[in-house]
């Protein structure tokens, strides 16, 4: 791996261009800023810049970009007093600072020669229009004589699912390349990005590759031909997943019309709410009546320090990602039998983030180099990785920071020894009322006392919205933050596919939507009916229509929407929430009861599909 040094009149502008570099890098360069005299003197300091190169030496080389003057006479002298055999391996570069150290930096990050990561720096003509937020270089092609094959093949695709490589998408696209041994690295052509490792989940999401955008894979080693071929399968066929955005609410026959919509008004004192109407974005339909809850999750801090033992801390850092990974499994596993596999599948994504090389590298330089704690290193890299997909010009993946601090906060109350703070038991069912929501938290919602829930950020394509449509509970989200005055035990009323909640409503009110909640019901009735009538398309073919289920319960339900039967039933519920294995007779009688609720319908049992995270 080559290093890189940045040497400027300022230090506050070579800790810049280092925070830009270390941004395009993913962290996976050593790159140190010698700037100024000191922190607050202009000039460039011979000791400074040796003390800079000395930190970040790699065998590989050190590349070395200076501003102007005497950063060039100084970065000289500092060489000169470097060992032989080092000095031979530190290069001075005359490439633009900023745009320079940008491009070295990508260039290193895929494990560039020296010469190749300064060429790629000299090579910089133009900063070209932002790409995904994220500021690209535009480099000068190397020339290939016409006779020489590529060293890689390579293949150009175009994604076709309606919301790009977002997390799920991703997580398959991560897994498959993971599968082969070749070095498999994909870019963005539509937006001009750097490659990035395909075995990589936030080098993969950090592409913002969307509907119709190209992408370029490219694959070098054994199995190279097979990995292209099936990726290629993967992005044609949209990832399974060909989503289209939320429908508009279709309203039941015989149901008014909503209210007509009224301007916000700004957010008013607890003590002067009255009769009060605020307008979100519709998440999941539905209508909801109840007291509001107001639900403050307590977000946790990471305190920096130093430590003695940095192996220990490490370990300790993988010992909590183990078990934050075993937590996401049990969630993962109960969202697909309530909610579905294809949004099981987001607690997939969570998992590979914590597998992720790129952060796992970051934490584990921060903690050996740095002599940082865990909880820090975990933080520092958890932010940097937040920040940069909220950066991003996809709203798509914009949401997916959400995902990444959930996983992030995830570990770090594991380290530092706090209990998960599930919504308390409640008395009666209520709306939960709260700033947001994670994906977590909304996997785990128990319906039976969580009526809807508004948010006052989000959106629809928010992991918390999509699972809030497969739990069937109305939501809103992106209410503002006149939502968090909203008084405790207020009387709701909210309409998931309006957006609208009504606060403190009058009677009549809560009397014309109770009257619209139960046609909508009634409604939903009529569909549930009408799906149990056999599949048939209209030349007359017959479709089995089956469910995949994790329990007695999502058997229940499988049936009430249509299902002819179980095509997957997932046995490790009976293993899941326990200390010990369970008995034979208890596994027969599980089995047994799904069996008797079945009938004659088709019912296939899966043999137990466990790991190491279970």
């Amino acid at each position: 791996m080559i290093s890189i040094v940045i040497v400027a009149h300022s230090a506050r502008l070579a800790e810049g261009v280092k925070e830009l570099a270390d941004q395009m890098s993913q962290g996976r360069v050593p790159i140190a800023a010698a700037g100024g005299l000191d922190e607050e003197t202009i000039g460039t300091n011979m000791e400074r810049i040796l003390e800079a190169i000395n930190d970040v030496y790699q065998p590989d080389g050190v590349l070395v970009l200076m501003d102007l003057g005497s950063a060039v006479m100084s970065t000289e002298i500092a060489i000169e007093m470097l060992p032989d055999e080092q000095q031979a391996r530190v290069l001075m570069s005359e490439a633009p600072i900023a745009e320079g150290a940008i491009a070295a930096a990508v260039e290193a990050s895929i494990g560039s020669p020296l010469e190749k990561v300064e060429a790629a720096a000299r090579g910089v003509v133009t900063m070209p229009k932002m790409a995904g937020g994220v500021p690209l270089i535009q480099m000068e092609a190397p020339s290939v004589p016409p006779t020489e094959a590529p060293a890689a093949e390579e293949m150009v695709l175009t994604i076709v699912n309606e919301i790009g490589l977002h997390a799920r998408p991703a997580a398959l696209f991560v897994q498959t390349a993971a599968e082969f041994q070749s070095d498999i690295r994909v870019r963005n052509l539509t937006t001009g990005s750097a490659a990035v490792s395909a075995k990589s989940m936030f080098g993969v999401l950090s592409l913002g590759a969307e509907k119709d955008h190209q992408i370029a894979i490219s694959a070098d080693g054994p199995d190279a031909a097979e990995a292209l071929e099936a990726l290629r399968q993967q992005v044609e066929s949209g990832f399974g997943e060909m989503e289209q955005p939320p429908p508009a609410p279709v309203r039941a026959p015989g149901v008014a019309p909503p209210p007509p919509a009224v301007e916000m008004e700004p957010p008013t004192p607890v003590a002067d709410w009255t009769t009060r109407r605020l307008q979100g974005i519709p998440a999941s339909v539905g209508i909801a009546i109840g007291p509001a809850y107001l639900y403050r999750p307590q977000v946790l801090k990471a305190e920096r320090r130093r430590v003695d033992d940095p192996q220990a801390e490490w370990e300790r850092f993988l010992a909590a990602v183990e078990q934050a990974k075993a937590e996401i499994a049990v969630i993962r596993d109960r969202a697909a039998s309530e909610v579905g596999a294809a949004e099981a599948d987001i607690f997939t994504a969570h998992e590979l983030f914590l597998e992720d090389p790129a952060l796992l590298d970051q934490v584990q330089e921060r903690i050996e180099d740095e002599r940082l704690n865990a909880e820090a290193a975990l933080d520092e890299a958890v932010s940097g990785y937040a920040e940069l997909l909220r950066s991003m010009e996809g709203e798509i993946f914009r949401q997916r920071a959400a995902d990444v601090e959930d996983v992030g906060q995830r570990v770090l109350r594991i380290l530092l020894g706090e209990d998960e703070a599930l919504l308390a038991d409640l008395s009666e069912p209520v709306v939960l009322v709260t700033h947001d929501l994670t994906p977590s938290d909304t996997a785990q919602l128990d319906k039976r006392q969580i009526l809807g829930f508004c948010t006052a950020i989000g959106g629809t394509t928010s992991h918390t919205a999509i699972l809030a449509r497969g739990l069937e509970l109305p939501a809103i989200v992106g209410l503002g933050e006149a939502t968090m005055s909203i008084p405790e035990g207020a009387p709701l009323i909210m309409v998931g596919g309006e957006g609208v909640v009504i606060v403190n409503p009058e009677e009549e009110t809560v009397a014309a939507y109770r009257s619209r909640r139960e046609k909508l019901i009634a409604h939903q009735q009529v569909l549930k009916i009408t799906a149990q009538e056999p599949a048939r398309t209209r030349d007359g073919h017959l479709v089995e229509v089956v469910a995949n289920v994790g329990d007695v319960e999502s058997a229940r339900v499988a049936l009430e929407h249509g299902a002819e039967g179980v095509g997957l039933l997932r046995t490790e519920f009976l293993y899941l929430d326990r200390d010990t294995m369970p008995s034979e007779e208890e596994q027969y009688a599980a089995y047994r009861a799904i069996a008797d609720l079945m009938g004659q319908r088709p019912l296939i049992i899966r043999t137990l599909d466990i790991g190491g995270d279970k």
